[in-house]
């Protein structure tokens, strides 16, 4: 589960934190640092959410300099996953993921 340095477009630091590409700026690679807090590891270890699925829904996103929420249906899941993640400069810290049992709102 969360913890386990998994494939998918992914390389890891010297310290052992995840690193993933995300796209071509000014024709060179610029590479974002994923962390997973405390938090987010234990909610995803209680939903049996694994890293894969989440690393699949934040890969190609644009994402800005804040905290974001993405709420997305997942194959094998009763309820769309929401993801909340904190951006600041180069790192991407996923505060939060759990299936949103209260559905979409709008």
């Amino acid at each position: 589960m969360i913890g386990a340095n998994k494939s998918l477009n992914l390389t890891v630091k010297n310290h052992g934190r995840l690193v993933q590409s995300l796209g071509i700026k000014k024709n060179r690679a610029y590479f974002v640092e994923i962390k997973f807090s405390r938090h987010a590891k234990r909610r995803a270890k209680l939903y049996k959410i694994p890293e894969s699925t989440i690393l699949r829904i934040l890969e190609g996103r644009d994402f800005n300099q804040r905290n974001q929420e993405i709420i997305e249906n997942v194959e094998g899941f009763k309820y769309p996953l929401k993801i909340v993640v904190a951006v600041a400069y180069d790192k991407i810290t996923v505060k939060t993921n759990y299936p949103l049992k209260k559905g979409r709102k709008g």
